[in-house]
């Protein structure tokens, strides 16, 4: 095997992704990969023709001897971008992953063309807000993505950057943080993790946030959503806590409705998104 050669003192090999035999080394900010023309041309269309022709503006640039595409992305999204378009073990369906590893690989899938990466990532985010009821009353058992904080704010700020690619997911994502969020956290905005995980500090305190804030329109928006939701909660649970089921007329059943319409009545959010509703029904419900 090929002995690693030595680079400049302001680059760092991205781990994993720089094989000495490589013939073309791409650079994001301060990581350089040394990878292979033929695949990254096989898999994304942009690769293809940017590797097909010299880049712009006079001599073509190398390191170590082997041709040098600088790309102006963030470093940490490339690297997880790269590894999924080089390794088919990273990122298939159904492994656990972070938020920001399928951010990332989503934002430059979508930048260098590569439509099969586009789908997977995409799969990912459904996972967690998938379309159907069925699958929404079970998706904390089939999801894929690391649980993270606000998950559902930073789900929406990447939808309104790549509309075209998380449509699909945005009913649901608005109804998650309709339902799951205050109304100062729709307002003010919320911490989310830096690196998409939900870790935490030796001495118990959440790791570096940054300040995520929905736009007015979402705000409008999720506002007026919130106020329907809490309506028709109040309805439907309402009308089912002062009604009698037909042919149930246990003391049992109506003690227990009574007790859940007074812990109920005053509460301002009534059941969240999580809410079991089989489990209630079977203890209201019994004989």
């Amino acid at each position: 095997m090929n002995e690693l050669p030595a680079l400049p003192a302001y680059l760092t090999a991205a781990d994993g992704l720089f094989f000495p035999d490589g013939n073309i080394i791409l650079q994001a900010e301060g990581t350089v990969f040394m990878l292979y023309k033929g695949l990254l041309a096989s898999k994304s269309a942009v690769f293809a023709d940017m590797l097909a022709f010299p880049q712009p503006g006079g001599e073509a640039k190398s390191l170590l001897g082997v041709p040098l595409v600088e790309l102006y992305d963030n470093a940490e999204e490339a690297t997880y971008f790269l590894r999924a378009l080089t390794d088919s073990s990273y990122l298939p369906p159904g492994k656990l992953i972070s938020f920001h590893e399928v951010a990332g690989v989503l934002r430059l899938a979508n930048k260098y063309d590569t439509p099969y990466l586009v789908e997977r990532a995409i799969a990912h985010i459904a996972s967690v807000y998938p379309p159907t009821l069925d699958a929404w009353e079970h998706r904390n058992e089939h999801r894929t993505i690391l649980p993270t904080p606000n998950l559902a704010v930073g789900v929406l700020l990447l939808a309104r950057e790549r509309p075209e690619s998380l449509e699909c997911v945005l009913p649901q994502v608005l109804y998650a943080i309709a339902d799951g969020l205050t109304v100062s956290d729709i307002w003010d905005g919320v911490d989310f993790p830096v690196d998409g995980s939900n870790r935490q500090g030796q001495d118990g305190a959440a790791g570096p946030c940054k300040r995520l804030e929905i736009c007015r329109a979402d705000q409008h928006a999720l506002f007026r959503a919130r106020e329907e939701l809490l309506q028709a909660k109040r309805r439907r649970m309402y009308a089912f806590l002062t009604s009698l089921s037909a042919g149930c007329g246990a003391m049992a059943c109506r003690e227990e409705k009574l007790k859940c319409y007074a812990g109920v009545a005053w509460d301002s959010t009534i059941f969240d998104e999580e809410f079991d509703w089989r489990c209630f029904e079977q203890r209201v419900c019994r004989r």
